[in-house]
């Protein structure tokens, strides 16, 4: 099985053709055709969602679009309604970046999160990956992860417990999140700080009424303490998003397949009882 490590290492040796700045009429670009190719490769059953890029959901041909993809993992007990959503964020800022650690790493760790879950998915939840589009504009409106919330209040991804929402995963051991969801840190083995971060996915879909939406990031130890010291939502490593400095080379293949295990805790054990979104809500 690929590991996330790899799908990295693939994905920034990639040039992306176009940032979230600047929507196109077709936006199946080099970045999206990696995720479905690799998707492709795994034999996983995924949706393409095209939206407005003024962020108003129309299905016009004429205007330029942004796109998730939306990949579900159906439970062993198909009937069942309960759901995780993870995600992460595709686009990118910087076409003269190699844009690893934001936020190639975090879609490689879901390609081999969806891996592990298509061989052997769960019991009693469906999952559902999803790689959203437009994070970089800081939009309410014009972000991926609205039109996610769209998806969700439709009901198109059953009942959902909670979204758990994939930023900087390249390097690390100590896991941070924005706010505390008590069915991750009921199952993830090693202390979660609480700390402030930038404007992400999760901030978008909580705005949206998803509430139950957290970050879930990785950083070395010494750079979290001084995170949580400062209260500050800026460190070293975040420093160099959108640069030209964050390259693959930063990355630590055993600290992402560590990440990875946590997540798949999160999908096997984590509770479903508390902050559900009822379908169609």
């Amino acid at each position: 099985m690929k590991t996330s490590y790899a799908y990295l290492q693939e994905m920034c040796a990639l040039s992306p053709d176009f940032n979230a700045h600047s929507p196109q009429i077709d936006p199946v670009n080099a970045r999206v055709r990696y995720l479905l190719h690799a998707l492709d490769a795994l034999g996983v059953a995924y949706q393409v969602d095209a939206y407005d890029a003024t962020g108003r959901n129309e299905q016009r041909d004429d205007i330029p679009h942004l796109v998730n993809v939306m990949v579900h993992i159906p439970a062993q007990t198909p009937d069942l309604r309960a759901s995780l959503v993870f995600l992460a964020h595709h686009d990118v800022s910087n076409v003269r970046s190699e844009n690893c650690n934001d936020n190639t790493a975090s879609c490689a760790n879901l390609l081999e999160l969806t891996a592990r879950l298509h061989a052997d998915p769960p019991a009693d939840r469906h999952v559902y990956i999803v790689f959203t589009d437009a994070e970089e504009i800081v939009s309410f409106e014009r972000a991926g992860s609205r039109q996610l919330a769209r998806r969700i209040h439709e009901g198109a991804l059953g009942e959902v417990a909670f979204c758990v929402n994939l930023e900087l995963t390249a390097f690390g051991t100590a896991v941070y999140m924005d706010l505390a969801l008590a069915q991750l840190q009921q199952v993830i083995t090693t202390p979660i700080a609480i700390v402030n971060t930038p404007f992400n996915d999760a901030t978008v879909l909580r705005h949206w009424g998803i509430s139950t939406s957290a970050v879930l990031g990785t950083l070395p130890f010494e750079e979290l303490k001084a995170l949580q010291a400062t209260k500050r939502a800026s460190c070293p490593t975040w420093a160099r998003c959108h640069q030209v400095s964050d390259r693959v080379q930063h990355a630590r293949a055993e600290d992402m397949r560590q990440f990875v295990e946590v997540l798949v805790r999160i999908v096997r054990f984590a509770s479903l009882s508390e902050g559900s979104v009822p379908a169609g809500s």
